[in-house]
């Protein structure tokens, strides 16, 4: 089991994000639980991390967060142990949402224990376009985040960095939901010029262009013409195994 204190850790981080959306520091965390030393948080957080029940992404910054351990070991209340992880993140508002870190409600058991075969196409670039590459395979999801979207999934394997400040990351496993049309800010996977493909936050402009928007400053926004751009999927789940 988890400490009193680990537990208020966790409770903090979860709010945090809840309210500001991206994870708090160690100085945050320590005046947010009155703790008076930031190497006392780090060790906490060491601890969790050991049994795999919160992660970071290396090289960010505020970049903590729940992983699937957890949700499954708060829905089953089940004794913690360390063991390897696979983090399944849901990016709408929802039981798992993925920068609000929000703890599942309402899963029942059987639920959780069953899951959904989606296609898994191949790869996307999260840096500069690539050919598409159409390799046909499957990859199994829970049922929970088949049955909150309505609509056709499909997943896709990133391949570079350009989206790490999304916490989206080079082997990641992302959900799309089949669409053509989404409002602006959403991370999209699109078709340039009819071959390439790339990941991307999309906008589109009131000149008639769109900006496909990368979430690293190593890499530059795209500016396009709006029908030079095919949307394939809107990103609503994401896929890491550790």
């Amino acid at each position: 089991m988890i400490s009193k204190r680990q537990k208020n850790i966790i409770d903090f981080i979860i709010d945090y994000e809840s309210k500001k959306g991206y994870a708090p520091s160690y100085d945050e965390i320590c005046q947010g639980i009155g703790i008076s030393s930031k190497s006392t948080v780090s060790k906490h957080i060491k601890s969790l991390k050991d049994r795999g029940l919160i992660d970071t992404i290396k090289g960010r910054k505020r970049s903590l967060f729940l992983t699937e351990k957890y949700i499954n070991a708060k829905v089953n209340n089940t004794i913690l142990k360390k063991a390897d992880t696979t983090s399944v993140y849901d990016m709408q508002d929802g039981r798992y949402k993925y920068k609000s870190l929000s703890v599942p409600i309402n899963v029942s058991l059987e639920e959780k224990n069953t899951s959904y075969n989606i296609p898994l196409y191949g790869c996307i670039q999260a840096g500069y376009p690539m050919e598409a590459i159409q390799v046909r395979e499957t990859i199994s999801i829970p049922n929970w985040l088949n049955s909150k979207h309505s609509g056709e999934l499909f997943a896709l394997k990133v391949k570079g960095d350009s989206m790490i400040e999304d916490m989206i990351s080079d082997k990641d496993i992302i959900i799309l939901k089949k669409t053509e049309e989404v409002s602006n800010g959403k991370i999209v996977a699109a078709i340039i010029e009819g071959y390439e493909a790339t990941l991307k936050r999309y906008y589109k402009l009131k000149d008639g262009t769109v900006k496909l928007m990368p979430a690293n400053p190593a890499f530059k926004p795209l500016i396009l013409k709006e029908n030079s751009v095919k949307i394939l999927g809107e990103l609503v789940g994401l896929v890491r195994k550790y």
